[in-house]
């Protein structure tokens, strides 16, 4: 090797171990960073992965962020290692179904219509008050003066139907397998003519339709025979017997 070569080589190595040097010097002591030429104390942290708050906390020393000093060192407080953010939860929405009405509801609301105050019904020779109620939930009669509200009137039917009316239909042989407006239909008969009308001597007709699936088409024709009371036809219920018939015969939507 010549003497030039070798002095290169020299010079080149030297040249190394300086970066190396400045780089260690640059670094400082684990935890701290030695400010070389150019530093400034955001880019110190942006570096460090933490934050100028810190660094100021670690060195209270410095009392203007702006103004450090090459060579001085500084104590980098708590690092914060980049993290990748979390994915926000996916919001599920959901579209609550509308409370269906029972089919029976509108039907008996319909044709039993709504009485305040306590009237005398001739047909049935009985105290009737808000939708055909003849007795209070908590079986007292009702009585000439009672009075009721149209809520209260709602309370009375349903409460009706819960504890007189469902118990006699679940009886009725395939009552699961009906859909819900053959079974309204039927809840709808029951509360005009009584729940036990099912077997029942004056019933037959529509005993024997309701007794078997295959015979379920003769229902609306078996219904529409219960329009009289004391052997007159009555308008009123000759209409209601066909508004279950359809009721029984519609699809469920």
């Amino acid at each position: 090797m010549s003497m030039k070569s070798y002095l290169t080589h020299i010079l080149e190595n030297s040249a190394i171990l300086s970066s190396i040097l400045a780089s260690s010097l640059a670094a400082g002591s684990p935890g701290s960073h030695k400010v070389v030429s150019g530093d400034t104390l955001s880019g110190i942290a942006k570096q460090n992965k933490t934050t100028v708050d810190d660094i100021l906390k670690s060195n209270p020393n410095i009392k203007d962020p702006n103004k450090i000093s090459v060579g001085q060192e500084i104590q980098l407080g708590s690092s914060r290692p980049a993290t990748t953010p979390e994915p926000e939860p996916k919001q599920t929405v959901t579209t609550e179904k509308p409370t269906q009405t029972a089919p029976w509801k509108p039907l008996i609301s319909e044709f039993e219509g709504f009485k305040t105050e306590a009237y005398w019904d001739d047909k049935g020779r009985v105290w009737t008050l808000g939708k055909g109620s003849t007795t209070h939930p908590d079986g007292r009669p009702v009585r000439r003066g009672d009075t009721i509200s149209q809520d209260q009137a709602d309370e009375y039917m349903q409460h009706y139907v819960d504890t007189k009316v469902m118990p006699r239909m679940k009886k009725i042989p395939n009552w699961d397998r009906m859909n819900s407006n053959q079974q309204g239909a039927l809840v709808s008969f029951a509360y005009n003519v009584g729940p036990g009308f099912y077997g029942s001597q004056n019933f037959k007709t529509i005993t024997g339709a309701l007794s078997s699936p295959e015979k379920w088409g003769e229902v609306p024709g078996a219904l529409s025979l219960y329009n009289k009371s004391k052997g007159e036809v009555l308008p009123g219920l000759t209409r209601r017997r066909k508004a279950e018939g359809q009721l029984w015969s519609s699809p469920v939507k």
